[in-house]
């Protein structure tokens, strides 16, 4: 009896192995074993490949890390005057910038150039940070650019009127849009204006007082006295003849109104002045005040 079992378990594992597909079998296992060496090879390449990488890798991110600007935009701030009001700023790279009344300067939020760049309309008095290895330009509209390393100086270009620039210390250099170069010393002033560039002194206390509150005239002619207080006020001051401009005045205003100022005037000029109030447009703004100016005949 225990024969016959042991025949029959024989039999039974005999049958076992006829039934497994050897070569199936092995041809799966070939296949896992080609598989496993192709992802050994392909992980120690990609090992070789990364050691090979990583210092070029290397050098161009410590590249872009010393180099701060590349691939930035350069994110620009418009910074306007109120009228009749005076603006102090102070940008990135320490440079201080009073604005004069209606005054606007554009400008990086950081200076991240070699030249140091800012656009100007209106006035502006500078007083720039030194750094030789980085130049100031201050750009106008009209394409005239005043560059410096550090210094103080005074700058007007309002719109159509002429172009003005005094320096106050240091040294500046002047490009006009004909790219002709002038430079300029301290206490003395630069215009462009419909004819040839004027070089010539100036009294800087009284051309740059403004960024004070005050306003400082110095022999000057009506015209330009007009000219300032229209600025101040935000009034348009009308001349009544050419000969009026032929009175000088020498004088300093701080707190005083645009009437008290002109009261005062006339005490030295024999002028009177008309009043015309504003008026109400169509698009429901107003005009702006304005003040005829006429010279008193005296007999």
């Amino acid at each position: 009896m225990e024969d016959s079992e042991i025949i029959y378990d024989y039999l039974e594992e005999l049958k076992f192995q006829k039934s497994i597909a050897v070569e199936k079998n092995w041809n799966q296992l070939s296949a896992r074993i080609h598989k496993l060496r192709f992802r050994t090879k392909l992980l120690q390449l990609c090992k070789s490949a990364a050691a090979v990488l990583f210092i070029p890798l290397l050098l161009v991110s410590g590249y872009l890390y010393f180099q701060p600007n590349a691939g930035r935009t350069v994110e620009l701030v418009e910074q306007t005057s109120a009228t009749g009001l005076v603006t102090a700023i102070t940008l990135s790279d320490g440079t201080q910038v009073w604005l004069n009344s209606g005054s606007k300067l554009t400008y990086p939020k950081e200076f991240q150039n070699k030249t140091r760049t800012v656009m100007l309309e209106g006035e502006g008095y500078f007083k720039v940070k030194a750094d030789k290895k980085h130049r100031f330009d201050v750009e106008i509209a009209n394409g005239t650019r005043v560059s410096a390393y550090g210094t103080e100086f005074n700058v007007s270009a309002y719109g159509n009127r002429q172009v003005e620039i005094v320096l106050a210390k240091g040294n500046v250099d002047v490009t006009d849009k004909d790219n002709q170069s002038f430079s300029l010393k301290p206490d003395s002033q630069l215009i462009f204006g419909e004819g040839k560039p004027v070089y010539e002194s100036a009294n800087v206390y009284a051309k740059t007082a403004w960024k004070d509150g005050k306003i400082v005239f110095r022999r000057a002619g009506l015209e330009e006295i007009a000219s300032k207080l229209a600025l101040h006020f935000n009034v348009d001051i009308e001349l009544a003849g050419r000969e009026i401009n032929d009175y000088k005045l020498s004088a300093t205003f701080t707190t005083e109104s645009l009437t008290q100022i002109l009261q005062l005037i006339k005490q030295s000029t024999p002028i009177q002045w008309t009043v015309i109030e504003p008026v109400k447009l169509d698009d429901m703004s107003y005009t702006k005040q304005k003040i005829i100016i006429k010279e008193i005949n005296v007999l």
